[in-house]
């Protein structure tokens, strides 16, 4: 008897969750503070990403809706970007995704940093929920006008919600997500109206952090220059040159790639005034900035994608007289922004690290990336 009602609430249970699979979503791909992370929502973060970094395949329905929501992108975009700066293009022939990434891979230092960045976001929205911060009405409208908009794209809501249901996301988690993401950007701006910045603060990190160069760039493309192996050699013999006459301005002008419309070589005759961060790549930032003033790089720099891929003899060079105090309201504008920045994500890096963070580590390896042959 004990047996047969076992069995018939077991059946039970089975046909309840059959009955809901619509609207219940019971894979998670882990939970923040006893909040699910429902696996559709990690799964459509994973697909932005995909995107972010070039992989997509243009004709699934879910990736095209995919590329029209500016709300996940603004979220996802930033939690992988280093990894795309530092990974470089692939070998020929190649995935993407199994390129060295430190001591892992590409594939699963986006899918762990995916993950990474949900969490933030969760504890983040729950600060914002603890402080009172909601929603304003045309927010809210916004938000909503934004998911039908994103309807027209398979063309009904009903083609919309069977592209998200291929991977057992609902059209409520994913205005859940949006919700989120907003209620962080609320939380950021009421952390950053709360700190104060001294002017000196923004000098000292201006001193601390700007570095002024210019570079020599040599890249495929160029005169003779057939192959990546050919920009290489070109490189080599110019610093040998350099090394014989330390010309490195008239090298520069005789050999540099870098030459905008009008002439101008490093955009003109500063060259590039920057911060770590702004190129928004790790070899010609970090080559920059171990460069004391008056050095240059004694072996050529290898930058992979985008238009400055190729290799970059670079020279530092001393700042130019009151280049602070002539631009200071720009400067002091952004280095605000930054600091700003730093601040709110240290102080949500470190209240993460206090949440209770279970990630379901099998449904996160078992998520499969797209491979575009």
């Amino acid at each position: 008897m004990k047996k047969t009602i076992r069995m018939i609430l077991c059946l039970t249970l089975v046909f309840t969750l059959m009955v809901g699979c619509t609207v219940v979503n019971v894979a998670k791909a882990g939970t923040v503070n006893g909040e699910d992370v429902p696996l559709g929502v990690y799964k459509y973060s994973v697909r932005i990403a995909e995107m972010y970094l070039g992989v997509m395949d243009a004709e699934d329905m879910l990736t095209m809706i995919a590329m029209y929501d500016s709300y996940t992108a603004s979220m996802v975009y930033g939690a992988i970007s280093d990894i795309m700066a530092e990974a470089g293009a692939p070998e020929e022939g190649e995935s993407i995704w199994d390129k060295a990434y430190g001591e892992t891979t590409v594939g699963e230092a986006v899918k762990e940093a995916v993950f990474d960045e949900l969490a933030k976001l969760y504890v983040a929205a729950d600060i914002a929920t603890e402080k009172e911060l909601t929603l304003t009405e045309e927010e809210a409208s916004a938000l909503s006008t934004a998911k039908a908009n994103l309807y027209s794209v398979p063309g009904s809501k009903a083609a919309f919600d069977e592209a998200l249901g291929k991977i057992n996301l609902t059209s409520n988690q994913l205005e859940d997500l949006w919700t989120k993401i907003l209620l962080a950007d609320k939380l950021s701006g009421n952390i950053a109206e709360e700190g104060e910045i001294a002017p000196e603060e923004v000098e000292a990190y201006f001193n601390d952090n700007y570095m002024r160069v210019k570079h020599i760039l040599v890249k495929v493309g160029d005169e003779g220059i057939e192959t990546i192996e050919d920009a290489k050699k070109k490189a080599d013999e110019i610093l040998g040159a350099l090394a014989s006459d330390g010309d490195f301005e008239g090298l520069m002008t005789a050999y540099s790639s870098d030459v905008d419309a009008e002439g101008n070589i490093n955009g003109g005759e500063e060259g590039y005034i920057f911060k770590e961060g702004d190129f928004g790549n790790p070899a010609f930032e970090d080559a920059s900035k171990a460069l004391a003033v008056g050095e240059y790089t004694k072996e050529a720099v290898l930058v992979t994608g985008g238009s400055y891929e190729g290799y970059h003899i670079i020279k530092r060079y001393e700042m130019p007289e009151n280049y602070f105090a002539d631009n200071a309201e720009n400067l002091t504008s952004m280095i605000e922004s930054t600091l700003k920045a730093d601040a709110y994500e240290a102080y949500i890096n470190a209240e993460t690290e206090k949440a209770e963070i279970v990630k379901n580590e099998s449904k996160i390896k078992g998520v499969k990336l797209t491979v575009i042959k």
